[in-house]
């Protein structure tokens, strides 16, 4: 497998091509879909991990 990388010289970047810039952006997608599913369940659980340890609004056990 080779790899399509080439450097633009009027913007000083790397470019790819596009399969793998779209592979790219999947990626990133897929990994902020799973971060902000995880910080929901958290938030939405919270209370109820409170409540089974006895954490009363101080913060104090």
């Amino acid at each position: 497998m080779t790899r399509s990388v080439f450097v633009c010289p009027n913007n000083k970047t790397i470019g790819l091509n596009s399969r793998v810039a779209s592979m790219a952006f999947v990626l990133l997608g897929a990994v902020q879909v799973t971060l902000t599913a995880t910080i929901t369940a958290i938030t939405v659980a919270l209370p109820t991990v409170q409540r089974d340890l006895h954490v009363d609004d101080e913060g104090r056990c």
